[in-house]
């Protein structure tokens, strides 16, 4: 009997060991909400209201309670108060800063701001403004202060795109809108180059297209580069594909490389057309692989410079 004494007692003492290493550390209790060694815990913590909360003041602020919007700020009319531009998922709206709804544009697919710009720098802004139903992008210009909308042109499968803002017309005075951009064509055309150029009303920036070229050939990744390399105000451009540099190497002249005799070839075509639409405009071509190009000298004068 008093040997089995020891041996309970032992035995008590065991199993108290046991569970109290079951324990869980003091640093672990709280929370236990997955911050125990199987990240499983239960947080002990418990919230609820007895009593639904309710408003009890509120102030309108004005505007629609709309979600997926975009806004900009911009003096659209030249009256030296910025109205407020509202982009939504298929419109386009103009409104006061107090509210009041100037126009509204409907059925534009994800429609997208690209820019404001004031073609004639008389304070009447125009807005230009892609949208796009993944099948195409279309390009629109939208008169700020009427919102009559014009669409200029549409792409799609592009390789290649880019648009500048220059002065093309010597006599002209305000900027014109140039865009370039090439893609894979119907079946059996290939690859395309589509070029356009406006000019825009100085009353209501009503476009006016004055060049609609497009050739098909071996170009890819077309850009226009616009300077002013004869020096008279008047700006000229430079197209160049993907695989063209154009380096300057000293004042006023132009070094060309990587220029092939197809890519040559295939720009032709689209000289030809630019020919027919604006007689006063002549080209210059490099006819190898490398050349330079002086614009000084009276042979090389031109209203347009293409290197391909």
């Amino acid at each position: 009997m008093n040997r089995s004494i020891p041996i309970a007692f032992t035995f008590l003492l065991f199993t108290l060991l046991i569970l109290w290493n079951q324990q869980t550390p003091a640093d672990t209790r709280w929370p236990t909400y997955r911050r125990d060694q199987t990240r499983n815990g239960i947080s002990p913590l418990q919230g609820g209201m007895s009593v639904a909360p309710k408003v009890l003041w509120s102030v309108d602020l004005g505007g629609r309670q709309t979600t997926a919007e975009q806004i900009q700020f911009s003096d659209l009319d030249g009256d030296s108060v910025e109205e407020l531009l509202r982009v939504g998922r298929n419109y386009i709206a103009c409104e006061l800063l107090p509210g009041q709804e100037q126009w509204r544009i409907d059925d534009l697919p994800n429609p997208k701001i690209i820019g404001i710009y004031d073609f004639n720098r008389r304070g009447r802004q125009a807005i230009l403004i892609e949208s796009n139903d993944f099948r195409q992008t279309k390009s629109m210009v939208i008169d700020g202060h009427s919102g009559q909308a014009f669409e200029l042109y549409q792409r799609q499968s592009v390789f290649g795109y880019r648009y500048r803002m220059a002065n093309f017309l010597r006599d002209e005075s305000g900027q014109q809108l140039m865009v370039v951009w090439d893609g894979w064509g119907n079946p059996g055309q290939g690859q395309q180059l589509h070029l356009y150029l406006w000019q825009f009303d100085a009353l209501s920036n009503t476009p006016k297209q004055l060049l609609s070229i497009h050739g098909s050939g071996n170009i890819f990744g077309a850009q226009p580069l616009i300077a002013d390399l004869e020096g008279d105000d008047s700006d000229e451009l430079i197209l160049k594909r993907i695989a063209t540099n154009v380096t300057p190497r000293q004042p006023n002249l132009i070094f060309i490389g990587g220029i092939s005799q197809s890519d040559i070839d295939s720009i032709h075509q689209v000289i030809d057309q630019v020919r027919s639409s604006l007689p006063e405009v002549e080209f210059l071509l490099a006819t190898g692989a490398f050349g330079t190009v002086d614009p000084r000298n009276p042979e090389a004068i031109g209203r347009v410079y293409s290197f391909f």
